[in-house]
């Protein structure tokens, strides 16, 4: 009977402590939603893929710009080449993501130089060398390259860059510190400019006024098919575009910062640095990653959507 017992009880703590994991997880970001930074300002002179000209497979995008051009970390990582090469890539750097937990690793090809050296931890944004053209190089750019799991001679993990970029080099509403206005995310209004849509005192509330199509404003709440976008002012979410913030943990993928079940609540587990989630809500100082998952601000780069 008292092994029966202890039996029951170690498998009940199993299913508490697993429940309670599972309960705290917050949500991933997707994969192919814009988690790099743009590298370099500048005109795409070469995209990925065949290209007839040549009659090769373009590994990587090229871009283009005269002057002295800083090129930038588009994640955060460790650089795990900084060096000069005879061949096709001249000066280069390649650095090593791990993104919820899958390893990226980019290429800076044609650099005029580098300030970064092999094991330096890089921040997202961060400068590490300069647009140049050396190596197999007709003209100044930079020749980027995306590889999952890592980059390799023959280049087999290669992916296109354009489906992992966000923003652009030097946009702020791309990537912001911890904007804290409360917000979560975007809507854009769905009509043409001279249309407009309705918005409310409340959901399913009194009739205020009408908002200017393609307008984009933030969102503070959500209730019964309702956006709350500030000021008392509330639209039916059919007639919007919504786009979530996404959260970037500012912190070395090694350590990582500290989850908490809300805001100025209790301690639950350490988050991976690096990794990307998906934002719900905003109170107090902190993000709510989902499932009671909460992040302070001020650990987190909040990366705004794009509307085209």
């Amino acid at each position: 009977m008292k092994l029966i017992l202890h039996r029951f009880f170690i498998s009940f703590l199993l299913v508490m402590i697993v429940s309670s994991t599972l309960l705290i997880s917050p949500t991933l970001a997707n994969a192919d939603t814009g988690y790099f930074r743009w590298p370099a300002d500048g005109t795409i002179t070469s995209d990925y893929g065949y290209r007839d000209y040549d009659n090769k497979f373009h590994h990587g995008l090229d871009i283009a710009k005269t002057g002295t051009v800083p090129v930038k970390a588009a994640y955060s990582g460790i650089v795990t080449r900084s060096t000069v090469s005879s061949g096709s890539y001249g000066t280069y750097i390649t650095i090593k993501h791990i993104i919820n937990k899958t390893k990226y690793e980019t290429l800076y090809a044609h650099l005029r130089s580098k300030s970064v050296s092999v094991g330096d931890f890089v921040e997202i944004g961060d400068t590490i060398g300069y647009m140049g053209n050396t190596g197999n190089s007709t003209g100044q750019h930079l020749h980027f390259e995306v590889h999952q799991p890592y980059w390799n001679a023959s280049r087999s993990y290669s992916l296109n860059p354009e489906s992992y970029l966000g923003s652009r080099v030097g946009v702020l509403d791309g990537t912001e510190f911890n904007p804290d206005n409360g917000s979560y995310g975007y809507v854009q209004i769905d009509t043409s400019p001279e249309y407009g849509v309705n918005y409310y005192d409340a959901p399913n509330g009194k009739f205020l006024g009408r908002l200017p199509g393609q307008n984009i404003y933030g969102v503070y709440a959500e209730r019964d098919g309702y956006y709350n976008l500030g000021g008392g002012k509330w639209v039916k979410e059919s007639s919007v575009i919504f786009k979530r913030f996404r959260a970037y943990v500012n912190y070395d993928y090694r350590y990582g910062v500290n989850v908490y079940d809300a805001p100025n609540g209790n301690y639950v587990r350490k988050l991976s640095g690096n990794d990307v989630f998906n934002v719900y809500t905003y109170s107090d100082g902190y993000y709510g990653l989902g499932a009671d998952a909460w992040v302070k601000s001020d650990n987190l780069i909040i990366i705004k959507p794009q509307f085209n």
